[in-house]
């Protein structure tokens, strides 16, 4: 079933072994199981081995099970061998055994068994074995499984046999301790930190290989039991066994511990490049060596360059933009070293112009060139921004595009070897450089691109009121005009109104906003010096400064003024007990409301009066001989917010 991979469903088990003899096993082989979930108590998530069964586990992986029970991968209360197995990241309940629980004969031989947990605090979180279970470890890893070292296994001398393993931080009778000297040095790839079902991507993405200059290379036996472990009778058959990743192990030669054999792999070497001008060679460490042959050259030239480097593992080497470089690294004083070769190139340094003809108020665009694999050897995936003086941004590159957005809002997207800059602020200079890097390094930076918006204008004011306060006057009110793209208010205002008899637009006044009433909300201002009665058009644009252009006239209001006041001309009497008052015709008048009162009283009387065109002429009758009256008049309108104030008082000094 080599290469066969299982993922239970909740509340299910992979295997419940109930068959075999000593010497013909149940055996599983070559898989991976993982998943299993149960919250009911159940003993081993992934397997059962019952008791007088007899199982084998070869290679295989147990990942992310867990259980409330006991037994995060197996229960174990029969005959059971593991070999060039790996269980990790599963969990237990109180019981322990976040990998294994046994209560019978458990022999593990060539394992690895990490990240395993459990909910108990003493001894077992990863293996419990019961007094009545014979244990024997040979070749294994067992590190890593709950925080506490020393609570791995609950170790008993008479029951259980260690043996060239790696389970703790002590060596004498089991192995290799286990301390933080040696911790990164285990497995090429740091552990995954969480276990159980949620853990299952981690650990499926983690692989057991051991670490180049891993302590347990070469640190395991063939000899005593592991023929039986393994389950043949001599070393010659061990050629043929292959680890849990499939490489051969070769029992004439001294085994590694745990579940993968290593591989020699050659020398890594990785180079990075700098502000395309300088690349940092670094290579893997070789255990034993402490000098190193580094060789380079341009590869347009055949001469090379030899430098020394001891105690350290990196070396900085000048260079120029653009071009390629090969570089070889050799371990000295090394039996056998193989000499590591790589190839670099210096990334050139983005070009970068603006389009004069695509710059406006709030965008402009700057063409760039130097990015593609025709100048990086491999596209770049990243490209930094930097403002002179100012902000700097790096933006991912996918398939050569990508997006970002600076703190002040600006934003910018490159697309097609064009950046395209949006939400600018207006009359305002714009510094750029741009960087571009990939994972071999970084370019130069470019020089600066000077880019100027042009100015915008003022957004429009909105016009709030426009009402009549007299017979030549208006009020009108509106918003603040900022500036587009900017929190800057405008700082002058022109207000305009459209004589609808006349024809025409007249600016009542251009003004600075500093002396214009203003509550915090709205500008007021009042036109004057116009025709009584008469229909006006009122509208306000933000004016013209240093920083911004006129904004476009605002909506338009409609208003009224008030009928102009009227003035009594003449007051007589020529019969008895009577008066004759006249007054010229105010234009828009629909009557008149004339008072009149005896002299030095309030007691005033009315009458209304039709109005006529030219001179208006009215005779009050009724009033006392001898006597003096006041009289005072206004003119009426349709609606009554528009009439006239009242007249002067015109006095006649003695009725008839």
């Amino acid at each position: 079933a080599d290469g066969v991979s299982f993922t239970a469903d909740t509340g299910s088990r992979f295997f419940y072994v109930t068959g075999g003899t000593g010497s013909d096993p149940v055996i599983l082989a070559g898989m991976t199981l993982s998943g299993a979930v149960h919250d009911d108590g159940e003993r081993g998530a992934a397997i059962y081995v019952k008791k007088d069964a007899n199982a084998k586990l070869d290679r295989v992986s147990i990942l992310a099970c867990e259980t409330d029970g006991a037994g995060g991968a197996v229960m174990n209360s029969g005959n059971l061998t593991l070999t060039s197995s790996l269980i990790a990241g599963c969990s237990a309940g109180t019981s322990g055994g976040g990998a294994i629980y046994s209560t019978s004969s458990l022999t593990i031989g060539n394992c690895t068994i990490v990240g395993n947990t459990s909910s108990r605090t003493e001894n077992g979180i990863a293996i419990y074995s019961t007094s009545a279970g014979n244990v024997k470890i040979r070749n294994s890893i067992i590190v890593e499984n709950g925080p506490e070292l020393d609570k791995q296994m609950n170790l008993d001398r008479g029951t259980w046999d260690v043996m060239y393993s790696m389970t703790n931080d002590r060596t004498s009778g089991y192995g290799i301790a286990y301390t933080e000297a040696v911790r990164d040095r285990i497995f090429a790839e740091t552990l995954p930190t969480s276990s159980g079902a949620g853990s299952l991507t981690s650990w499926q993405n983690w692989s057991p290989a051991l670490h180049r200059n891993s302590p347990l290379k070469n640190k395991g036996t063939n000899g005593r039991d592991v023929p039986q472990i393994f389950g043949v009778g001599g070393s010659d058959e061990l050629r043929e066994i292959a680890d849990l990743l499939g490489n051969v192990r070769l029992s004439d030669e001294s085994l590694d511990i745990g579940a993968v054999e290593s591989v020699d792999v050659p020398l890594l070497v990785t180079v990075q490049i700098e502000n395309g001008k300088a690349l940092y060679v670094n290579w893997e460490s070789v255990d034993g060596c402490t000098e190193y042959s580094v060789q380079y050259r341009d590869v347009s030239t055949s001469r090379w360059t030899t430098k020394k480097v001891k105690n350290a593992t990196n070396l900085k080497i000048n260079a120029k933009a653009g071009t390629t470089w090969e570089i070889r690294v050799t371990p000295l004083g090394i039996a056998d070293a193989q000499t590591a070769e790589t190839q670099a190139v210096v990334l050139a340094a983005p070009k970068m112009s603006f389009d004069r003809k695509a710059v406006k108020d709030d965008s402009f665009v700057v063409n760039v060139s130097n990015f593609t694999s025709t100048n990086l050897a491999e596209e770049a995936d990243t490209l930094t921004l930097m403002f002179e003086k100012g902000e700097t941004i790096a933006i991912a590159l996918e398939n050569g595009s990508g997006t970002g957005t600076f703190s002040n809002g600006l934003a910018v997207e490159f697309r097609n070897g064009v950046l395209t800059f949006t939400n600018a602020q207006s009359n305002t200079q714009y510094k750029i450089k741009a960087q571009f890097a990939n994972r071999t390094g970084t370019s130069a930076l470019t020089s600066s691109v000077n880019v100027k918006t042009t100015m915008a204008p003022y957004l429009v004011p909105k016009i709030l009121s426009a009402a009549a306060t007299g017979e030549k006057t208006i009020e009108v009110s509106w918003e603040a005009a900022y500036g587009k793209n900017s929190g800057s208010k405008a700082t002058k205002y022109t207000i305009q109104y459209f004589d609808v008899k006349k024809g025409r637009w007249s600016n009542a006044g251009s003004v600075d906003a500093s002396k214009l009433a203003f509550d915090g909300t709205r500008y007021t201002y009042t036109i004057s010096r116009l025709t009584g009665g008469s229909d006006y058009l009122v509208r306000v644009l933000a004016a013209k400064d240093r920083y911004f252009l006129a904004s476009e006239t605002s909506g338009e209001l409609s208003a009224r003024t008030w009928l102009s006041m009227p003035k009594i001309s003449t007051v007589s009497t020529k019969t008895a007990g009577s008066a004759e008052i006249s007054w010229k015709a105010v234009n828009g008048a629909v009557s008149y409301l004339l008072s009149y009162a005896e002299s030095g009283t309030q007691d005033w009387s009315t009458v209304s009066v039709t109005a006529v065109s030219g001179t208006v002429k009215t005779t009050i009758f009724g009033l006392s001989s001898g006597v003096g009256y006041d009289f005072k008049v206004q003119a009426l309108a349709v609606e009554p917010a528009e009439n006239s104030l009242e007249s002067p008082i015109k006095t006649l000094r003695k009725v008839k």
